[in-house]
């Protein structure tokens, strides 16, 4: 579960002034909403791909997302402010819980967030944010890329440990309209649902 809420991590000092990339990002993300987008996500080890999934982002709101992965297996994230459910069908199980942490957070959610972290350093050139962020004794470094219309194209998480998550988002697809059950997850009945503690996340 961690790996995929590391989704999150764009984090900015809310004393400091706001780059005006961040600035063009929230515009242009407000005024796409609802969107869907299609993702890449990668886990590395010392710079060695160990994994990559693929699937669908549906953002209603930066607060209510719902991620369906597609391969190479299928899975369902589904964020709802703090809750999340993570639901695994072949595993026939699913994960509930909160989001206990800052760095939990989905990178939609945090671009619109007011948190006090370490640095950000904006690259108007490149169009990416490069930030610094430490919560409790947990530090952490990103890469966030926009596109030409200032959506977010890449995100890289990263630490001194080796392992870092990677997210690739593509074909955008602005101001749909929502379905009554899009962002809803109906589980099989005897799915096992794992209540997950917030001190473990």
């Amino acid at each position: 579960m961690k790996a995929i809420l590391l989704l999150s991590l764009l984090f900015f000092n809310g004393n400091a002034e706001i780059p005006e990339i961040l600035t063009q990002a929230r515009k242009a993300i407000s005024q796409g909403l609802p969107l869907r987008a299609h993702f890449v996500q990668q886990a590395l080890i010392d710079g060695e791909v160990e994994l990559q999934e693929e699937g669908g982002i549906l953002i209603a709101d930066p607060d209510r997302i719902k991620m369906s992965y597609l391969d190479p297996e299928q899975k369902t994230l589904v964020i709802d402010r703090t809750d999340y459910l993570f639901y695994q069908p072949e595993l026939n199980q699913a994960i509930r819980g909160k989001i206990g942490w800052a760095i939990q957070e989905t990178i939609w959610q945090v671009l619109f967030a007011d948190h006090p972290v370490s640095t950000v350093e904006s690259d108007g050139d490149r169009q990416k944010l490069l930030v610094r962020m430490t919560e409790s004794s947990r530090e952490l470094n990103f890469e966030v890329s926009f596109d030409a219309d200032f959506l977010p194209s890449k995100v890289r998480q990263f630490d001194d440990s080796g392992l870092e998550t990677i997210f690739i988002f593509s074909s955008y697809i602005l101001r749909v309209k929502l379905q009554p059950d899009d962002l809803s997850l109906s589980l099989p009945e005897g799915t096992e649902i794992i209540e997950q503690d917030e001190e473990y996340n």
